[in-house]
């Protein structure tokens, strides 16, 4: 008789929401779900072997953290929308971006055994692209060329995709384009407020992002449509702060929105070229900005620039080994980064016990504990 596999019930660590919940309401946030809802999805899970390991971050609508599931990390999202319908629209977007190169999957998704939570699993990345920035921004420096030609394709193509499917991403920024440390790659993410469409326009009201930094100048105008250009424009932004090493303040976006890039693109001549792509992407009118199409074209032809000019400064210089191993690591500097981030997320599975014998017992035998501090001699 085959030996059946042992599947430990831990109790929900309460007290570990409590100091997620106090944290969030110290910082005047909302709390969307109570420590019992998050009690409740933590039993939950269990029975389906997923264990939540620690708090990530709370969106618009849910929580989200970080879980073991089949020996591997993964990112668990406990939404409580306010409209069905709107979170209907949301996993159609998601089925159909399934297997769309450069985006985040979704894994799994069903609803809480009290109906009042949805539970989406997706892959757990390293970071994300705005934690990224910090990192470089703080040292004061800019992105390499390369990384950001490569990163900018990227987007562009599962942007170029979306189009060819009437979708929208709406709320394009850098917390939205995620980072894996392990693979070196960054993906597309959050398309909760990505909508489909019949046509390829969509009014300024149905889009959910009306007041974010990364927006097009038609997002304010109310006769306007808005298109997919408007997901090139957010991109374009993200751009010139990756180009010029900065974030940019609400009066400077406000400039750029009313008069264009140009005052603001990078004075780096090795960024010359680029600046003619980011121009074409923040221009206030969205019949002239560039498509995602001929955007993913000026970015292969930039690539193409680049690869050849360093072709023209080796060849016949170096032996034919040497050259074959160069252009390979040089290609491999538009789709592999390598880049520092910052880690803040809160364990839920990490313990720091002072001197009570009896409460170091109760974590050891009733949690799933995969941290915990000791200070030996408060103890004995």
């Amino acid at each position: 008789m085959a030996e059946m596999a042992f599947k430990p019930k831990y109790k929900a660590p309460k007290e570990k929401f409590e100091e997620i919940q106090n944290d969030l309401l110290s910082k005047d946030h909302n709390i969307i779900l109570d420590v019992a809802v998050l009690s409740s999805i933590y039993e939950e899970l269990q029975k389906k072997n997923i264990y939540l390991t620690s708090f990530i971050a709370q969106g618009g609508q849910g929580m989200i953290f970080e879980a073991e599931r089949n020996n591997q990390l993964v990112v668990v999202k406990c939404i409580k929308p306010k409209k069905l319908n709107e979170y209907k629209e949301e996993l159609k977007v998601l089925e159909l971006m399934k297997g769309v190169t450069n985006a985040c999957q979704l894994i799994e998704e069903f609803q809480s055994e009290t109906k009042t939570v949805f539970i989406q699993i997706f892959k757990r990345y390293s970071s994300d692209l705005k934690n990224v920035m910090q990192c470089l921004f703080k040292e004061k420096k800019t992105f390499p060329l390369n990384s950001i030609v490569g990163l900018a394709l990227n987007m562009s193509q599962a942007l170029e995709k979306m189009k060819s499917m009437n979708l929208f991403h709406s709320d394009l920024k850098p917390l939205n384009i995620l980072y894996d440390s392990v693979t070196k790659t960054f993906d597309l993410s959050d398309f909760g407020a990505a909508k489909q469409f019949e046509s390829d326009l969509s009014y300024t009201k149905e889009c959910k992002a009306l007041n974010g930094l990364y927006v097009s100048p038609e997002i304010y105008d109310s006769k306007e449509f808005i298109r997919i250009q408007h997901d090139v424009y957010c991109l374009g932004l993200i751009l010139l702060e990756m180009s010029t090493g900065k974030f940019f303040t609400k009066d400077e976006i406000r400039s750029i929105r009313l008069n264009g890039a140009q005052n603001f693109l990078s004075g780096d001549q090795v960024y010359t070229e680029l600046n003619l792509i980011i121009n074409s992407m923040l221009l206030n009118d969205q019949k002239q900005r560039i498509t995602p199409e001929n955007l993913t074209k000026s970015l292969s032809q930039l690539k193409n620039q680049l690869e050849k000019q360093l072709l023209d400064a080796v060849k016949g210089k170096i032996s034919q080994n040497k050259y074959n191993r160069m252009i390979q690591e040089f290609n491999s500097t538009f789709t592999e980064f390598e880049f520092e981030f910052y880690k803040n997320d809160t364990r839920i599975d990490s313990y720091q016990i002072g001197n009570d014998f009896k409460y170091l017992q109760e974590c050891c035998s009733n949690r799933l504990v995969r941290n915990l501090k000791l200070d030996l001699q408060q103890i004995f």
